[in-house]
C-alpha cells in the first residue's frame, strides 16, 4: 500500500463513515419492514431428508503454469439423521492467464454434476450460492478456455444447459442460499439488500415477501434463458425463480434464498417459504444450515492442502509466479 493511502483515507474518513452508517429516510424504511415477514415455526418440525452442495477450488501459480484442487462436496442427512456424503476431485497443471475464472467456472460444473446426480435422490437439494448469479457466470463466459481445449471440462454454454435441465427436474427442491450477496434487485438501495434486511428487521427470525426473478429488469433474462435451455414451454412449463431473504434464528445473519419454479406457482412461493423454514428448523447451527456448513468444511481447500500436494508432486520449491528474478534458480535437489 502506498504510504499516502492512510492520508487519503483521513481526508475521507467523514464521507466513508456516512457511506457505511447510511440513514434511510422514512419511506425507504417502511419499504423494509413492509416486506419483511416476521415468523417462525411451531414447534412441531418437519422431518426432512437434506442435501447440501458446495464446491472449493485453490491453486499455487509457478513460472508458466498452475498446480490447482477443484472439488464439490455433497452430504446428505436422512430423516433418521444419518450424516452420508460423496465428492468428485480433480487435480491438475494448467497454463491460463486466468486460472482463478476457469478454476471457478470448473467448479460450477462439479457443481451441476451434483445437481443432476440429486434429481433421483429424495429430499431438499439446499446448494452454496446464488443460482441467478452462477447462471449468469455461465452465459457470459466468453473466449478459449484452457481446461475446455484440455478436454478436462465441458464448454460453458453446455454446462448452462445442464444447469437448467436440471433445474426443470428437480424445481423447488432446488433451493440456492448465498451466505452474503451485493445484490440490490429486490429494494434497489445503495447498499446490498441483505444490509437492510439485516440492519432494519430487529433480529427478528422470518423472511421477505418472495420477489419473483421474471418480474425484475436486469435479471429476468437470465431466467428466459434457463427456461430456453430447458426446453420448457407454455405456462404449465415456465421457469421462475422466486428470491427471498430469511433469518432462520433469533438475532441471526441474513441470507439470500433462491427457489426455482416450475408452472404458474408464484403464488405458492410464500408458503413454500414458510414449509423450507419449518424443514431447516433443527437443522440449524449459529442459524445457517448444518448440510451447507458441513459441505463447505468438505469442500473448502486450504493453502496447507495445496502446500501438501506440491511436496507430494515435487514442486514445493519451484520458483513461484511472483517471486523477484533472483531467486528462480533452485536447484533440483532441493525440490524433494
Amino acid at each position: 500500500m502506498l504510504p499516502e493511502a492512510l492520508e487519503v483515507a483521513m481526508r475521507k474518513l467523514a464521507l466513508l463513515r456516512s457511506a457505511i452508517d447510511e440513514r434511510l429516510p422514512p419511506d425507504k424504511l417502511r419499504l423494509v419492514k413492509t416486506l419483511w415477514r416476521a415468523w417462525r415455526p411451531g414447534r412441531r418440525g418437519v422431518k426432512a431428508r437434506l442435501i447440501g452442495i458446495d464446491s472449493g477450488f485453490n491453486y499455487i501459480e509457478y513460472r508458466g503454469y498452475a498446480l490447482y484442487i477443484v472439488d464439490c462436496a455433497r452430504v446428505v442427512i436422512t430423516e433418521e439423521s444419518e450424516e452420508l456424503y460423496d465428492g468428485y476431485v480433480d487435480i491438475d497443471v494448467v497454463s491460463s492467464s486466468n486460472v482463478e475464472y476457469e478454476l471457478f467456472l470448473r467448479s460450477l460444473e462439479l457443481e451441476v454434476r451434483m445437481l443432476e446426480e440429486s434429481v433421483n435422490t429424495p429430499g431438499i437439494v439446499l446448494v452454496d450460492g446464488s443460482l441467478l448469479a452462477k447462471a449468469a457466470a455461465l452465459m457470459k463466459a466468453r473466449g478459449e478456455l484452457e481446461l475446455v481445449r484440455a478436454g478436462v471440462m465441458e464448454h460453458p454454454s453446455r454446462v448452462l444447459e445442464r444447469l437448467a435441465g436440471a433445474l426443470a427436474r428437480l424445481g423447488r427442491r432446488a433451493v440456492f442460499i448465498a451466505k452474503n450477496s451485493n445484490s440490490r434487485d429486490v429494494l434497489g438501495l445503495a447498499k446490498g439488500d441483505v444490509y437492510y434486511f439485516e440492519s432494519y428487521t430487529d433480529g427478528a427470525p422470518g423472511y421477505s415477501r418472495p420477489v419473483m426473478a421474471s418480474r425484475i429488469s436486469g435479471i429476468s433474462s437470465i431466467v428466459k434463458g434457463l427456461e430456453a435451455l430447458a426446453g420448457l414451454k407454455g405456462v404449465a412449463q415456465r421457469l421462475d425463480v422466486a428470491i427471498t431473504y430469511v433469518r432462520l434464528r433469533e438475532g441471526g445473519r441474513v441470507y439470500r434464498v433462491e427457489v426455482p419454479l416450475i408452472g404458474d406457482r408464484s403464488g405458492d412461493a410464500e408458503e413454500y417459504i414458510r414449509l423450507l423454514l419449518t424443514a431447516l428448523e433443527h437443522h440449524c447451527v449459529k442459524g445457517y444450515p448444518y448440510v451447507l456448513m458441513r459441505a463447505d468444511e468438505l469442500a473448502r481447500i486450504t493453502g496447507r492442502d495445496l502446500r501438501r500436494l506440491a511436496r507430494l508432486t515435487g514442486v514445493l520449491l519451484d520458483p513461484l509466479g511472483r517471486e523477484p528474478l533472483d531467486e528462480v534458480f533452485t536447484s533440483a535437489r532441493a525440490r524433494y
